[in-house]
């Protein structure tokens, strides 16, 4: 069978639900980097529709090991990949490029980010979480905080009652970190964010504060409500699984997967229920919206999700994850981009599959005096 054969019959299994295994999905994106610029317009169009509409329907809202997506075994991780790896879903716009441009090589390469993280204690010690091995980190007046054969913190034991000190999860740019609070509340931070929590919680309710992103899975005591303060909002929780993005800047995003919550911004208020988002705008505005959770949950399971995302954003998240300065030469508009990624991968796999629509280039640097800084240029 010809190899151009032989990447039909698959693309159309997978279409109608068949799964790439890795090895397959090497060998097909060889052959689609060759076979896909030749087809027809209308039939590139038609593809694109489909596979979109296969990747929303077919991505599962559980959550998955992160490492898993490196092997693409998910049909939806593996669809998107073949796409973006062939230059078929990273789109400026609405439409197909008419060709595929020739990849500008970068000056350099980042790595992508992993768990690291520095944790505060109310003394004001603070530990390196990533140079540390797995068991004791410290104590505090009878709470043990520990570090678990998978890498998170995980904190036990109850402090005496009164008033607890506060501790401090601080994620850098290029990191992220798992923690378990005192009363067994999973917290899962992105890049670029802080958690500020006590030791132990006593009184009325459990109370933490977030900066940047976290997703939070609460354990439920209906007697001790547990309260997340977030920018100049509230949102007060039972027990459920939900996601709060807070990063400077942008809109105030809580989105509930499971449970209930209470969003409470100056006098709005409003309770979600599972699939609804609160959106509060820099500018004041407040709405609950359907959540796109797959979107949501993206980054703590392991990719990035973009959807008719303008470049800027863009590179403001790969700036956070890959912990890097961004410039731009050139007037971008309304320049927007949509695709899914793995962010195991080095920033150059991401910046060449866009540079494959033939509208802008980049340039990576690496200096001790600049240090991590990509340039983006219009083509």
């Amino acid at each position: 069978m010809r190899p151009d054969q032989r990447f039909i019959r698959i693309l159309k299994q997978f279409l109608t639900g068949y799964r790439l295994d890795e090895e397959e999905f090497r060998r097909v994106h060889g052959e689609s980097e060759r076979i896909l610029p030749t087809l027809p317009d209308a039939d590139r169009i038609e593809l694109k529709r489909r596979m979109k509409a296969h990747i929303d329907a077919g991505i599962s809202t559980a959550a998955r090991p992160v490492r898993r997506l490196r092997h693409w075994y998910y049909a939806a991780a593996s669809i998107a990949l073949l796409c973006c790896l062939a230059g078929a879903w990273w789109l400026a716009a609405s439409d197909w490029p008419k060709e595929v441009a020739p990849v500008t090589a970068v000056l350099a390469d980042l790595e992508p980010g992993n768990d690291r993280a520095q944790l505060i204690l109310a003394d004001g010690r603070a530990i390196l979480l990533d140079e540390q091995r797995q068991g004791l980190l410290a104590t505090q007046d009878g709470v043990q905080i520990r570090k678990d054969k998978e890498g998170s913190i995980v904190y036990s034991g109850q402090q005496p009652a009164g008033e607890s000190a506060l501790n401090q999860l601080v994620v850098p740019r290029g990191g992220r970190y798992a923690i378990t609070l005192p009363d067994g509340t999973r917290v899962w931070l992105n890049a670029d964010s802080r958690l500020t929590y006590p030791a132990s919680f006593h009184g009325a309710k459990r109370e933490v504060e977030l900066i940047g992103e976290g997703y939070f899975e609460v354990a439920h005591d209906a007697d001790c409500p547990f309260v997340v303060n977030v920018r100049d909002a509230v949102v007060n929780v039972l027990g459920t699984r939900f996601n709060i993005r807070a990063y400077d800047d942008l809109p105030l995003e809580t989105a509930l997967l499971e449970g209930s919550v209470a969003f409470n911004r100056g006098a709005a208020s409003r309770v979600l229920k599972p699939g609804d988002q609160a959106v509060a705008g820099v500018d004041g505005s407040f709405a609950v919206v359907p959540a796109n959770l797959e979107k949501v949950m993206a980054w703590q399971k392991g990719y990035f999700y973009f959807e008719d995302t303008p470049i800027r954003n863009i590179m403001d998240e790969l700036a956070r994850w890959y912990d890097a300065e961004v410039d731009y030469k050139g007037d971008f508009g309304d320049l927007t981009f949509g695709g899914m990624v793995s962010k195991a991968e080095r920033i150059s796999t991401i910046l060449n599959i866009m540079e494959r629509t033939d509208q802008l280039r980049f340039q990576i640097e690496q200096s001790t005096g600049k240090g991590r800084r990509i340039t983006v240029l219009k083509k």
